[in-house]
């Protein structure tokens, strides 16, 4: 289980592995668009937690058809606030900060 409360602050343009992009951000639309830009990464994560640390979703299974790969995610859900996703899988991990506006 991961303890959300261990993250200070997300650097937008910092990247740990550089595998993976979010946009559009800040999202105007509920779609968040992934691109994952590693060759033998088929599978990861994804968890996003408010900004309280509270996880708003967890679990999600998302497959990378290839290299570049990208998908979408239909996120109505979301109310507007800052969030950070969490994309992870055993070759790496990646935390990137989202604002979501008016949807």
């Amino acid at each position: 289980m991961l303890n959300w409360n261990l993250v200070l602050g997300i650097d937008d343009n910092y990247s740990t592995s550089g595998y993976v992009n979010i946009f559009p951000n800040p999202l105007i639309s509920p779609m968040l668009n992934i691109k994952c830009n590693a060759s033998g990464i088929n599978q990861a994560t994804l968890e996003i937690a408010d900004i309280t640390g509270k996880q708003v979703m967890q679990d999600v299974q998302l497959n990378f058809p290839g290299n570049p790969a990208y998908i979408s995610i239909y996120l109505p859900e979301l109310k507007p606030g800052s969030y950070i996703c969490r994309i992870f899988n055993e070759k790496f991990t990646e935390s990137k900060r989202i604002i979501v506006l008016k949807q």
